[in-house]
């Protein structure tokens, strides 16, 4: 009984303890926020915001600037299209300075300068599928790699960025008179194929959309005999692929290099920067476990394999150099505070130059 007594006092004690704190959040003046990253490729597109309190949970987009890039030669009043977005149908050009003007009431004006570097002219040199095994001492991981050796050319520029992507084309299917045919040949009964032939024209995503059409036969054959023709007419519709690429089809892959001017930044595996200083080759790994085990196994993935090679311009590069550690140590409570990098003045955020070239270099 006493012990029980004795319990409960300290759990009422416990409880009496709890005090609601108060934590006051000091005041922080709104500061304009940049966002451009441009190159010859894009038109001209500039973000503009307010920058977040700690309470802040949306975005604050500014729609009443004056938004304007001079270069030498030129004068660019971009327009407002929408939350807080200014753009323009003119491009950038190639080693042309630019400084960007924001002009907002109740703030002193905003400015950055920057310019579009050279685009590279780098070359995957010839490469056998020979994969081994790489540790990344950032995370102490074990990856499946496969080295690729890239020629730099001479574009003379000093920064650059290296990602590693694969494409996973989107396809479309049909039915053909050339398809119906080949049914016919193949004992598909008249009836279905008079309403598969109404299909002509059509386009659907996978091939199985046969089975909606097939099932209204099921009264009058078996699930074995409609099993066996619905196999039939999979194998033998039309699969074209779609024209073009779209961007969400892309995704990024690890990528590694043993060449000492070429790092990952922190524990970040999605891409790699170095400071080249007339280095005329680059060493890379492209990891990818799904790869390596189709390859060993024989089952290929009908997927693309790309290479982006970035030139970067100064800003670019330390913003993205920044970004990427700031980014990489947020769960790391004893990590030292970085800094993203700005050239925003009396603002903050990035105005940078880069350029790429995209290289289709493998399939499987």
């Amino acid at each position: 009984m006493k012990r029980i007594f004795t319990i409960l006092v300290i759990v009422f004690i416990a409880g009496s303890c709890i005090k609601d704190v108060g934590f006051s959040y000091p005041e922080v003046p709104s500061q304009v926020v940049v966002n451009a990253l441009f190159t010859e490729d894009e038109p001209w597109k500039i973000l503009l915001t307010y920058s977040k309190g700690a309470k802040d949970s949306t975005d604050r987009y500014i729609d009443n600037a004056t938004v304007t890039i001079r270069s030498a030669t030129e004068e660019i009043l971009a327009e407002h299209t929408g939350d807080g977005v200014y753009s323009s149908e003119r491009y950038p050009q190639t080693g042309t300075a630019y400084t960007l003007t924001v002009e907002l009431p109740g703030f002193r004006t905003i400015t950055a300068t920057s310019s579009v570097p050279g685009k590279p002219e780098c070359e995957v040199l010839p490469f056998t599928t020979v994969w081994s095994k790489y540790m990344f001492p950032n995370d102490l991981l074990d990856y499946d790699v496969l080295p690729v050796s890239v020629s730099m050319g001479n574009t003379g520029e000093e920064f650059y960025r290296f990602q590693f992507k694969k494409y996973n084309p989107e396809f479309r299917y049909l039915v053909s008179p050339e398809a119906i045919e080949s049914m016919r040949k193949k004992s598909i009964p008249e009836d279905i194929l008079a309403v598969l032939d109404d299909l002509y024209g059509q386009y659907y995503d996978n091939p199985y959309f046969v089975v909606q059409y097939t099932r209204q036969f099921a009264n009058k054959y078996s699930p074995a005999e409609l099993s066996t023709f619905e196999q039939i007419i999979i194998r033998e519709v039309i699969k074209e692929r779609v024209e073009g690429y779209i961007p969400e089809r892309f995704s990024l892959l690890p990528v590694f290099s043993d060449c000492s001017w070429i790092v990952n930044i922190a524990s970040y595996t999605n891409a790699v920067i170095g400071e080249n200083k007339n280095e005329q080759d680059a060493g890379l790994f492209l990891g990818d476990w799904n790869l390596s085990w189709a390859m060993q196994n024989g089952k290929k993935e009908g997927k693309e394999y790309w290479l982006y090679i970035e030139t970067c311009s100064p800003e670019f590069y330390r913003y993205y150099k920044t970004y990427i550690l700031q980014v990489s140590q947020r769960m790391n409570p004893y990590a030292e505070t970085i800094k993203v990098y700005s050239n925003i003045t009396n603002g903050v955020g990035i105005f940078a130059g880069y350029n790429r070239q995209m290289i289709h270099f493998f399939d499987y």
